[in-house]
């Protein structure tokens, strides 16, 4: 979602942070945290459900508003933020596919297809290469442009 939040909501969000103690009440520092809620908030989607970027703004400033009893700063605020709209999400293979085996071949590290000393790329002689060339022989062509093990700088053909 690309929203952009208003500098005058986020000033008058800004504004409301002043109920905190400790929050500094020069405008400047009310200025900096709404430039900072600018920055932050362009709207998302989390667990299905959608926010503007202007919702994004009022609920981490009413949390902090409602939860803190004294200002600790704005990289506190700026981890309300996070926790709420960048949630951290763990992604790995191994959940699904479980632990990669070891590597069996080391000129092209299980992937069929090699560099070779020229800088082209070839099939390699191991089982998954042969394999590769006989099932999937548009591999080789899709392949073209990419950067893959055991290049010339490395040392092609020498065992790790």
């Amino acid at each position: 979602m690309a929203d952009e939040l208003k500098i005058e909501t986020a000033l008058s969000l800004a504004r409301s942070l002043t109920t905190i103690k400790g929050f500094p009440r020069y405008e400047e520092a009310i200025t900096a945290v709404a430039f900072d809620l600018v920055d932050w908030c362009h709207g998302s989607l989390i667990d299905e459900r959608a926010y503007s970027a202007e919702a994004q703004a009022a609920a981490v400033v009413n949390e902090a508003r409602l939860t803190w009893t004294e200002w600790t700063g704005m990289a506190d605020l700026r981890a309300l933020f996070r926790a709420k709209f960048e949630p951290t999400r763990e992604y790995s293979l191994e959940g699904q596919f479980g632990k990669r085996p070891p590597i069996d071949c080391h000129r092209c590290d299980d992937i069929g297809v090699q560099s070779l000393p020229s800088g082209d790329l070839d099939w390699c002689e191991c089982d998954l290469g042969q394999y590769s060339r006989r099932e999937c022989p548009s591999l080789l062509r899709l392949c073209k442009g990419k950067q893959f093990p055991r290049s010339a700088a490395v040392g092609w053909g020498t065992e790790r």
